[in-house]
């Protein structure tokens, strides 16, 4: 037996209000306008071809021939009559029992399309109305989505509708052949894509308006002709719905089917088809900026991360721990305990990171929420500005490396003695090359802001001290610090004299006689330069016996 399930959770991504909507006069005209048009003969193929309402779903060629009566201009009769009855219908009774339940099962997938919080609302009977700012707009999309979704599938509609309405078996018998080819596509895509699918339900009633909107989110299939899918019913906020069919029969027959329950007016079902959907964007609930600061520092160094988020959706918000994710999730800073977020209301999440690692690292806002069974799941914020997306690039530099000046008595520091020290080269790479940078020196009590500092070392031999430097460019910044010792004065001087003598006699200067083309040095070439190694190893000895 072949099964699956998707992440998706009603608790969670679906809303916790139900669905009982009453179409207003605007809206009725609206959807009879809909079916009115639906058959436009501006919209359709040529009498004479077969088959002129085409799946949306599935491929023409892979289905079965559809029975006489439902080919050529006798189903456009058909069919036309019956959009003209349901456009009737909708502008004298309303939506009925079908409120905005194609709306809302598309809501829920343009939800986790963007992987957002849905804004469920405060229990079943929280339904959004346009009294209210967030009201309005929500109820709008939900209008706005049940059109679009009635539109784009009003076709595949009308013919199981037609097909049920034939004398005899054939209208049934052809409606649970194109289930069974609905039933293997949702079997193959659901896997695959690892989403949710909407289905139609189709019962004996003929009205549109009496067809149910769903969400499957799960299935098992054992291979003989039965199945069982698990569902979002709009109209049982919260619950696990579950149908299970078998098309064995001249038609399908249910052995259980929650959704009925929640709708009677459908009657029994007859069949389903996977809908078509297109996303839209839907209105954000939580929004939240995220500021780092610093944003650019010394690698190690504490990192201060705020983060606000604002409930721009409506009615209360579901229990949400705010999550700063750095680098990927690699690490996280949270909040503790979950709490609600009331519309139009928001709270700023403060927390310290660091990154160890020299480079670019970037840190994101996210919430978590607990489903009804105990499981994590983390969803994105919208964006409180254009372009302002929850995220943010930290950029940690490498500590700044400290070395003495290229003299010997810098490197020998002599306590009393007055030397200088710079910054690596190398340790300033992060520098931008249009930034100058600004120093600041400290040691011993003594400040400097040039690129090297001079000082002075304290006169106490033995006794460590630090030399810290903090370069800054732009809103960057670095920081290293040395320990030192001074020297006493004798053994400083004879450090000194040991690096002098290296330096004097440059030995470098030996290798134009090492590497020569087998002629003999001059003696009037090599002379001086016995000289200078001479005079440079007796002022060596002096100084060493001071």
């Amino acid at each position: 037996m072949d099964s699956f399930r998707t992440t998706f959770d009603p608790s969670i991504d679906a809303f916790a209000f139900a669905n009982r909507f009453a179409w207003t006069e605007e809206e009725r005209e609206a959807v009879h306008d809909l079916f009115a048009q639906a058959l436009d003969d501006d919209a359709l193929q040529s009498a004479a071809e077969p088959a002129p309402l085409v799946d949306p779903v599935l491929a023409a060629p892979e289905t079965e021939p559809l029975p006489p009566e439902l080919t050529g201009e006798l189903l456009l009769e058909a069919a036309r009559d019956l959009a003209d009855q349901f456009a009737q219908a909708a502008r004298l009774e309303g939506g009925g029992a079908h409120g905005l339940s194609g709306g809302m099962v598309a809501s829920v997938l343009d939800y986790r399309a963007v992987n957002w919080v849905v804004p469920r609302g405060n229990g079943p009977d929280d339904q959004p109305s346009r009294a209210t700012p967030t009201g309005r707009v929500l109820r709008d999309y939900l209008w706005g989505r049940t059109v679009a979704a009635l539109d784009i599938n009003a076709p595949v509609l009308l013919q199981f509708l037609v097909a049920l309405k034939l004398p005899g078996r054939d209208g049934p018998a052809w409606v649970r052949d194109r289930t069974r080819l609905h039933w293997q596509h949702l079997t193959s895509v659901m896997p695959a894509t690892g989403d949710p699918v909407p289905l139609a339900l189709v019962g004996r009633d003929s009205s549109p308006l009496q067809h149910q909107q769903v969400l499957a989110f799960g299935f098992d299939a054992p291979r003989d002709d039965t199945g069982t899918l698990y569902l979002y019913d709009p109209n049982a906020p919260d619950d696990v719905s579950r149908l299970d069919f078998d098309l064995h029969g001249d038609q399908l027959t249910t052995t259980r089917d929650d959704a009925l329950i929640t709708m009677p007016e459908r009657g029994l079902l007859q069949g389903f088809f996977v809908e078509a959907y297109n996303w839209r964007l839907p209105p954000p609930t939580l929004v939240a900026t995220l500021r780092a600061d610093p944003a650019c520092a010394v690698a190690g160094a504490p990192v201060h991360l705020t983060c606000k988020v604002v409930n721009r959706g409506y009615h209360t918000a579901p229990e949400v721990s705010v999550v700063i994710e750095g680098d990927g999730g690699a690490t996280e800073m949270r909040e503790g305990k979950p709490q609600p977020l009331d519309e139009g209301m928001d709270r700023t999440f403060a927390t310290t990171g660091m990154f160890e690692d020299p480079g670019s690292h970037t840190a994101l806002a996210r919430v978590a929420l607990r489903s009804q069974g105990g499981s994590e799941v983390r969803r994105d914020l919208g964006a409180e500005r254009a372009g302002a997306a929850p995220q943010v690039t930290i950029r940690s530099n490498p500590s700044l490396m400290l070395e003495p000046a290229r003299d010997c008595v810098s490197a020998a520091v002599p306590a009393g003695g007055r030397v200088t020290w710079c910054v690596q080269p190398a340790s300033l790479a992060w520098v931008p090359r249009d930034v100058e940078p600004a120093y600041q020196w400290e040691a011993a009590g003594q400040r400097g802001t040039d690129a090297a500092f001079v000082f002075t070392v304290p006169d106490t031999p033995g006794e460590r001290f630090d030399v810290r430097c903090t370069v800054r460019a732009g809103d960057c910044w670095s920081t290293g610090a040395v320990a030192l010792t001074p020297r006493p004065a004798a053994e400083a001087q004879r450090v000194i004299a040991a690096c002098r003598f290296l330096h004097e006699i440059r030995l470098e200067r030996l290798v134009p006689f090492l590497d020569h083309d087998g002629r003999e040095p001059s003696p009037g070439a090599v002379l001086p330069l016995v000289d200078d190694l001479a005079g440079a190893a007796r002022r060596l000895l002096e100084a060493l016996r001071a």
